[in-house]
């Protein structure tokens, strides 16, 4: 009984470790402390940089530098940016419960829902990227502020 118990909680463990996050350009704007030390090491690197990564990661620092000049040049812009953005994700999660709804419908009378379930998919990567969006840009604020 106690090795059983011992060996639930040693694969219990084994099956929490968190796996490590893919270095993705949303991934990297959302976390700019990560963004920069990488850069910094690509950076360090030069020629002989031999990390498939660092192309994606000068691109990615780019454009987060290039959203932060854009919120410090014009606040009161960048914050209407974002509301419209927060906007459209509203939208786009409203669209995704309206296909959830009409997929649910079409299965539950046992007819065809491949339209449906497109519709779903397209609805969900939707709200997805308006999320992304949302995201690095109220980080970018959240850079730029003086605290």
């Amino acid at each position: 009984m106690r090795l059983r118990f011992i060996l639930c909680l040693v694969f219990g463990l084994v099956g929490c470790q968190a796996q490590p996050q893919p270095l993705t350009p949303h991934y990297l704007m959302t976390h700019p402390t990560l963004l920069k030390s990488k850069a910094a090491e690509c950076e360090q690197q030069g020629e002989e940089n031999s990390n498939p990564d660092c192309p994606m990661i000068t691109k990615t620092l780019d454009a987060f530098f290039a959203l932060l000049l854009d919120q410090q040049r014009e606040p009161e812009a960048f914050g209407k940016r974002i509301l419209a953005a927060q906007q459209t994700y509203g939208r786009a999660l409203a669209q995704v419960a309206l296909t959830e709804q009409a997929l649910s419908l079409k299965k539950a009378s046992g007819a065809d829902a491949k339209a449906e379930a497109l519709a779903y998919q397209n609805a969900l990567t939707a709200a997805d990227e308006a999320k992304a969006k949302v995201d690095v840009m109220l980080v970018v604020v959240g850079e730029s502020s003086p605290e």
